[in-house]
């Protein structure tokens, strides 16, 4: 085999190897584009007709790639304060949950002490 011939294959092999990645790469960048709408939509909370047209138009007809990273900052920002809104919520909780157990070992600490009535009365 010539250095021709090997430059030749050679080149055939990393441009096929450059051809397949760019296939795989397509469709797992569909999916990555698709959970972005999705994710999208649940921040918004609504999935209008109007709303899949107008995401429709930004990643597919005409495709804006400035407003899809504006996108996607905003619906992980958002995810992040529903994250942390949660973990001060729960945090709450047990908060709560602790002063009510504290609560009632107060009281029941405060039953024990208090000296019972006496029923029987001594007559003077």
């Amino acid at each position: 085999m010539n250095k021709h011939s090997y430059n030749y294959a050679a080149s055939c092999f990393y441009g096929r190897l450059f051809t397949w990645n760019i296939v795989l790469e397509k469709p797992n960048q569909n999916r990555i584009e698709n959970d972005l709408k999705y994710r999208y939509i649940k921040m918004k909370g609504n999935d209008s007709a109007e709303q899949i047209a107008t995401l429709e138009d930004i990643f597919e007809l005409n495709r804006n790639t400035k407003a899809i990273e504006q996108m996607r900052e905003d619906v992980e920002t958002y995810e992040e304060t529903v994250r942390k809104q949660d973990a001060l919520a729960e945090q709450a909780r047990l908060k709560e949950q602790a002063a009510k157990e504290q609560e009632s070992k107060v009281k029941s600490i405060k039953d024990k002490q208090q000296p019972k009535d006496n029923p029987k009365k001594s007559k003077p």
